[in-house]
């Protein structure tokens, strides 16, 4: 066990005792070191450092080479300023007040560069490193670690983990942060192997990476608890983890409850733990016996460490169940604050730490934090405190979050039909005027890259000031953040989370990854399962000077304008109508349905194939076929069955037209037939790329394979079978064209494509004018037989998206419609509907002005249903818009 092997050693002395052919380290890339390679390459490095004894700037890494450089550093005894990985801007401030003599980078391979700067101030040769208390912003304010420090809070978490050599822990977190270095400096001083990687927990290939090199353990902020839910541990998990902690903020009594019972119940072990910067990471832990019973306490002292209370007037509580300031004394107690330059050379104060937490000691001899000493606010010269706040609303059955400014309290709920309650307890209860305070919802909390909520974002609601304060420069890791939280809001801030996680889907995918390769312009194509951690730090390495993007990348910026133009197509086309007495109520020799029924080749291949090219970039490889077709279902189907039940009743109330229920589910009310088609062709195409993993000549045999069953197989009308069969080869087109981007970007296969369009259309206008061959141009359906005629859609409609894609130039408004193509999908012949009664009903005679302000109210009116039930009604988005 660790605590007998590390004791009275420090971290360089545990590395070089480690047995040679022991593995130290693994990483994303499958490089590995053992502890002979580690310590041949460090010492190396070590070298490079020896001379100087001023501060190294080290930036923060997930891999082999930060290994290397970081036991270089304390080989060769000098102290580490560890700044934000992939974020210069933290890099630069950090610089600026420290002026370090060295830096080491990702980008210059750890190898150490001069600053400019002299050796300066001489540190306190008793410091090792230190760490900015602010995280990701690179603040001034840094703490001041010794190896002592390190080596004694190393030594107390191996100890209550009971650490071996054989442990492999997985660095899953930044190690710029406490949590995420004190796994690598534990695991150093147990000579136990470390898996690094950038990968986020709901990510499949986090899961994949822990069961292919034996992970025995993971650790998670609050927030990467909340992403298990939607990753089920317990099917991911590998068979070799022992156990899995969590630290950095107040892990909710909900789920500690919830992970206590799943460990409990595979033989796991989960430490839900208690720490600060400002102690080296650690200063509690809850024993896992115990955590079930008490999932709202910290626990216990970690070994070497003791609690004590103070009163406001600094004089100790004895007493059991008295809250009072918490005081924590113990080896690993920082050698102070560094604000600037000159500190570097303070020695250290006394090794008790005032947290600034509120707590009690139970009776039971467990600790429990009760609140924070500066979480309070003055409304009319009365103390409010926040903490107070929240159990007053969770006693109330209310989960939010409570801040503010002197003035005002602030309340933010994710449950926004509670927030009239909220407002009207708090009045009853604070006596508050409701001028003194404001509900909010939100879709989620702001948290910050350590998982804990981020009180600036909320008060910059109400304080201008703050709100400047907070405000990033979008160049590099920024542009990433500012992207993601664009698309996602603050949740979007955090590190482990992915484009997928947050629940990034088809709708959002484009725009997403535009903003993106303005940061990174070799986007990868599997960005939308990477962190966003590990994005920032793609951003950082790329620059802006690297080359622009591929020709198929560019094409992307034109995608969601060809979706919007698809979209207005399906809306003009329902609202001239298929019938003399449908829709416009115009002759079928009209000109309305000329034009319309000249676009029958386009109209829904076009909307199919853009379905697969984005489905090529969000497959079901990434996620597993059940968990894809899941979300698919829940996405497609449950809106199309509520839209459905809405469309019948609203037909019987209106003509008394008594339509079959079960007739409308099997096959597919009216338009709604299409979306039963798509999650069909959804769970096709998704098997086989599980299944198969089909390249590019897989998926033309696939292509071709739906061409044939469609030609040769009997009609079959149940769930729209034969149509999803002559739509299937549209969506494998679409996903090729993702695939091989250099195939989309062929001027080659521009060319054969616009002279196949050209071909196409020429020979419909000339049938429908009687010239030529004879077919039914109304409606696009799949062929009876094989004919020239039958045929020919699937050319053109393969042709028109490459085409489209090229020429058609982006147009913003259109990119929009795009945004909202599902709901306007399900509710624009409703809402054609009610702009055709209205029109009708002011006697409006001009078809021209009649049909623009129809197809206009067709995609307007549902864009503002999605808008209206989404922000107020978010209980009943998924039922009405899918989202």
């Amino acid at each position: 066990m660790m605590g007998d092997r590390a004791r009275g050693l420090d971290l360089v002395e545990a590395v070089l005792a480690a047995p040679a052919e022991a593995l130290a380290a693994i990483d994303d890339d499958d490089r590995r070191l053992t502890y002979a390679e580690l310590r041949l390459a460090a010492h190396a490095r070590a070298d490079m450092l020896a001379g100087g004894t001023g501060l190294v700037l080290l930036e923060g890494g997930n891999d082999c080479a930060w290994l290397i450089a970081y036991v270089a550093c304390l080989i060769a005894r000098r102290p580490m300023l560890i700044a934000p990985g992939g974020n210069p801007a933290a890099a630069t401030a950090l610089e600026a007040a420290f002026a370090p003599a060295t830096r080491l980078t990702a980008a210059g391979g750890y190898m150490p560069e001069c600053t400019g700067h002299d050796d300066g101030e001489t540190p306190h040769p008793d410091l090792a490193l230190m760490l900015s208390t602010s995280g990701s912003t690179g603040s001034a304010k840094c703490v001041r670690l010794s190896a002592a420090n390190l080596a004694a809070n190393a030594a107390a978490i191996g100890a209550y983990l009971g650490l071996a050599a054989d442990e492999r822990g997985v660095v899953n977190l930044p190690t710029h942060y406490s949590y995420g270095l004190s796994i690598v400096n534990s695991h150093l001083m147990a000579g136990a192997a470390l898996l690094f990687t950038a990968r986020s927990v709901i990510e499949p290939g986090f899961w994949d990476f822990c069961a292919r090199h034996g992970a025995t353990s993971f650790a998670g902020v609050p927030h990467t608890y909340d992403l298990l839910e939607r990753a089920d541990l317990g099917r991911r998990a590998p068979a070799t983890l022992r156990y899995f902690t969590q630290a950095g903020g107040r892990l909710p009594p909900r789920l500690a409850e919830r992970y206590a019972a799943l460990a409990d119940a595979r033989g796991w072990r989960f430490f839900v733990m208690y720490g600060q910067t400002e102690a080296t990471a650690r200063m509690a832990y809850m024993p896992p016996e115990r955590l079930a019973a008490n999932p709202d306490c910290i626990g216990l002292a970690i070994p070497g460490g003791r609690f004590s209370l103070a009163d406001g007037e600094g004089l100790p509580i004895e007493a059991p169940d008295v809250d009072g300031e918490l005081i924590y004394e113990g080896p690993n107690v920082m050698m102070g604050y560094a604000f600037a330059s000159a500190d570097v050379a303070l020695s250290a104060g006394p090794p008790q730490l005032a947290t600034g937490d509120l707590a009690r000691r139970r009776a039971d001899g467990l600790w429990q934090i009760t609140g924070r000493l500066n979480r309070f606010i003055k409304i009319f010269g009365n103390r409010i405190g926040l903490d107070d706040v929240e159990r007053l609303l969770g006693a109330g059955g209310h989960e939010a979050i409570a801040t503010g400014i002197d003035d005002k309290l602030l309340v933010v709920t994710r449950d926004a039909a509670a927030a009239p309650s909220i407002a009207t307890l708090l009045q009853a209860r604070l006596k508050l005027p409701p001028d003194y305070l404001e509900v909010r919802a939100v879709t989620d909390y702001p948290v910050m890259a350590s998982g804990k909520i981020d009180y600036a974002v909320l008060k910059s609601a109400l304080c201008p000031s703050a709100a400047a304060a907070v405000v990033a420069t979008e160049e590099g890791g920024e542009a990433v953040i500012a992207a993601f939280t664009r698309a996602f809001g603050e949740a979007g801030r955090e590190e482990e989370a992915t484009f997928r996680s947050l629940g990034g889907d088809s709708l959002g995918y484009v725009n997403t990854a535009l903003a993106l390769e303005t940061a990174i312009p070799n986007l990868p194509d599997d960005w939308d399962s990477r962190s966003i951690g590990s994005l920032v730090t793609l951003a950082s390495g790329q620059g802006k000077a690297t080359a622009g993007p591929r020709t198929g990348r560019r094409l992307l910026s034109r995608v969601d304008t060809v979706r919007g133009f698809a979209c207005l197509l399906i809306v003009a086309f329902h609202f001239v109508g298929m019938a003399p007495d449908d829709g416009m109520r115009v002759a079928l020799d009209s000109h309305w349905h000329y034009v319309m029924n000249s676009f029958a080749m386009v109209r829904l291949p076009l909307f199919t194939a853009l379905a697969g090219y984005i489905y090529g970039a969000m497959p079901a490889s990434r996620d597993g076929f059940g968990r894809f077709i899941g979300r698919k279902a829940k996405q497609l189907l449950i809106p199309m069955v509520f839209a459905t039940i809405v469309y019948l009743v609203l037909r019987r109330l209106s003509d008394g037209r008594d339509e079959s229920i079960a007739w409308a589910f099997l096959g597919g009310y009216r338009h709604l037939w299409y979306l039963e088609t798509l999650v069909t062709i959804f769970a096709i195409v998704g098997l086989i790329d599980v299944w198969l993993k089909p390249g590019a000549r897989g998926l033309l045999v696939l292509l071709a394979g739906g061409v044939t069953a469609c030609l040769l197989l009997p009609g079959v009308e149940l769930f729209h079978f034969t149509n999803t069969l002559f739509m299937l080869p549209f969506f494998v087109w679409g996903v090729l064209l993702y695939r091989r981007p250099e195939l989309l970007g062929s001027r080659i296969t521009l060319g054969v494509a616009a002279v196949v369009l050209a071909g196409a259309l020429l020979i419909q206008q000339l049938s429908m004018n009687g010239i030529g061959i004879t077919g039914d141009w109304a409606i696009l359906r799949a062929p009876e037989s094989l004919s020239f005629a039958g045929v020919l859609p699937w050319f053109a409609g393969c042709a028109a998206i490459v085409v489209l894609i090229h020429l058609f130039p982006r147009f913003t408004p259109l990119e929009r419609i795009a945004g909202y193509s599902y709901a306007i999908y399900l509710w624009h012949p409703l809402a054609n509907n009610a702009v055709q009664m209205v029109m009708r009903r002011i006697d409006l005679h001009n078809d021209l002005l009649f049909f623009a302000v129809g197809v206009g109210g067709g995609a307007l009116l549902p864009i503002a249903l999605q808008i209206v039930v989404v922000r107020w009604f978010p209980r009943l988005s998924l039922p009405v818009v899918g989202r």
